[in-house]
């Protein structure tokens, strides 16, 4: 008697450990046909093309909101240029002037050495200005080189793009082949069974 309670306890641990095992092999079943029919489909590429697309869009947003803004700067150093050429000129214009005066100056007398050498000094002092205003254009030549080349990169991402959209095409067309594939099985299948009827 007590080992027939032991034989019915063992087949039922045996039975629930069979249950178990069948109720993992069918989720698994289910698991691996959900992803045949995601791959048949194309909504497993489909969700990936998705997502690089949505990348790229907030990459190519990102490039053209730093394009905007650097408009602006190229802007405000083409106003900067201009008012920096026409110091220039005036400078030109003011130290043409001064070397006329100075020599002027220099054919009189002992007297008008002072006043030449305040010329003098007016001349260094705008020599001076007159680089600043070139380490000022070295460094907007710098900002218009950075902003070539985030033209280039932005070219490079709608070229980026454009192989995308062509590949999302390819992948259409698979997806359309694949799914006539399937019903045309579909309709074979149900004719076979339905002349095996």
């Amino acid at each position: 008697m007590v080992e027939d309670g032991k034989s019915l306890d063992e087949a039922k641990r045996r039975f629930r450990e069979i249950k178990k095992e069948t109720e993992e092999a069918a989720k698994k079943i289910t698991k691996e046909v959900r992803d045949v029919a995601d791959t048949v489909t194309g909504k497993k590429v489909e969700k990936l093309v998705i997502e690089y697309s949505e990348i790229y869009t907030q990459v190519a947003l990102g490039l053209h909101q730093d394009l905007v803004a650097q408009e602006e700067d190229i802007k405000d150093i083409q106003n900067n240029r201009e008012k920096d050429n026409n110091i220039l000129n005036g400078f030109a214009g003011r130290v043409d002037e001064l070397e006329t005066i100075a020599q002027q100056l220099r054919d009189y007398s002992d007297t008008s050495t002072e006043v030449a050498l305040g010329l003098h000094q007016d001349l260094v002092a705008q020599g001076e200005d007159i680089k600043n205003i070139q380490v000022n254009r070295d460094k907007d030549n710098d900002i218009l080189n950075g902003v070539g080349r985030r033209l280039g990169e932005l070219e490079n991402v709608a070229q980026e793009l454009e192989g995308l959209r062509v590949a999302v095409k390819k992948v259409e067309t698979v997806k359309y082949i694949a799914l006539s594939a399937l019903i045309v099985s579909i309709f074979t299948m149900a004719g076979m069974l339905w002349i095996a009827i």
